[in-house]
Formats: C-alpha cells, sequence, structure tokens
C-alpha cells in the first residue's frame, strides 16, 4: 500500500478473519503512518469467488479465483490514545468512504488506485495452517475414576445382595435362631436361605 505521497507504508501480509467453510474471510487494513491522512480498508477475501444475486461469495476454499473486495476510508483511528484496537475490526462511524462506499474488486497482481492519490495493490495470497498442541494430565486419573464408577454400578445392578443373621442362645439346649433378608429374587433367596439353614 502507497499514500499519497507515494510512500510505501504497507507491506506485509494483513491477516483475515474466516467466515464459513469456504474460507470467505473478513479483512481490515489500517495505515496509521499514511500521509497526508490515516488510511483504513474493510473488505472480504474470497478464495474461489462466485457471484450469485449480486453477491460476492466462495464456493470452494482452495485457492482457485482470488478476489478481495475493499472500500477505502480516510481514517483517523485514535492509536496515540492508547485504546488496544483489534486487528479484525475498523470503526467507520468517524470516516467518510472514497466514491462512497463503493468496493473496488482485486485480483492478484491488480492495483487500485486511491482518490486524491496513493494505491492499494493485491501482491497475492499466502496460505497458512494452524496447529493445536495440548497435554492434560489429569486425563488418566479421570479415566481411572470413571471405569471405577461403572464398575461399581454394573456391581449394584447385577450383584444379588443377601443378609444372614445368626444368634446362638446359650442355655440348656442351646437355642439358634437364623434370619434373612434379601434386596431382590425373594422367592429364590427362600430356597437358598433354607438349604443354608439345614446345613
Amino acid at each position: 500500500m502507497r499514500d499519497g505521497k507515494g510512500e510505501v507504508v504497507i507491506d506485509q501480509p494483513i491477516p483475515c478473519l474466516p467466515q464459513n467453510a469456504q474460507f470467505l474471510s473478513t479483512c481490515v487494513i489500517k495505515a496509521p503512518d499514511a500521509a497526508p491522512h490515516q488510511l483504513g480498508f474493510r473488505g472480504v477475501f474470497t478464495p474461489t469467488t462466485i457471484t450469485q444475486d449480486g453477491r460476492v461469495g466462495s464456493s470452494y476454499p482452495g485457492l482457485t479465483r482470488r478476489s478481495s473486495r475493499s472500500s477505502a476510508s480516510p481514517a483517523t483511528f485514535g492509536l496515540d490514545g492508547g485504546t488496544p484496537q483489534s486487528v479484525y475490526s475498523l470503526d467507520t462511524s468517524a470516516m467518510k468512504a472514497f466514491d462512497a462506499g463503493k468496493a473496488q474488486a482485486l485480483v492478484p497482481g491488480q492495483i487500485w488506485r486511491l482518490p486524491g492519490g496513493g494505491s492499494l495493490t493485491y501482491v497475492g495470497t499466502k496460505e497458512w495452517a494452524t496447529f493445536q498442541v495440548t497435554q492434560d494430565p489429569g486425563k488418566g486419573l479421570a479415566l481411572l475414576a470413571a471405569i471405577g464408577i461403572v464398575g461399581g454400578l454394573m456391581l449394584s445392578l447385577f450383584v444379588r445382595r443377601r443378609r444372614m443373621w445368626v444368634r446362638v442362645r446359650p442355655g440348656e439346649p442351646s437355642t439358634v435362631e437364623v434370619g434373612g433378608l434379601a434386596r431382590t429374587d425373594a422367592e429364590r433367596f427362600q430356597a437358598e436361605f433354607a438349604a443354608s439353614c439345614a446345613r
């Protein structure tokens, strides 16, 4: 990007923010060092450009028909005030757009001559990839705890719980009292209880 004095003010890649799976991306360019006034651009990048019902979109994330559509405004960003700003947003409330805000379509190698001097050149596109590597040492402990919980639940559902009491009263003759309780399957427990008492 060159300002009104012909000086190069931006010569580095501009990050764009993808909006969908086809990588239609919103782009913002800020040139606070441009002269005689600061410049701000807002536009969209489409890797595979299509036009439907007068609207520009992307039909594929691959770089097959690259284009960028941008509108430019003389800007005052207020960066000297120390207020942090996002590189993905541009406040245009106090800006007056060139050409009534009409967007300019650019393809790689094309130059947009700005009113009053200056230009914006679409040099090219650099592909990128993001990778995320995480480490969570607590996952093993959480897995063991989950296995223990499931195992305990299975035991509580499938193991038949039985209770038996035996009380011996001393005397002549000694008296033995036996009692039992079953949480489930009472009929089978009666047979098991009788067999235990017979022993």
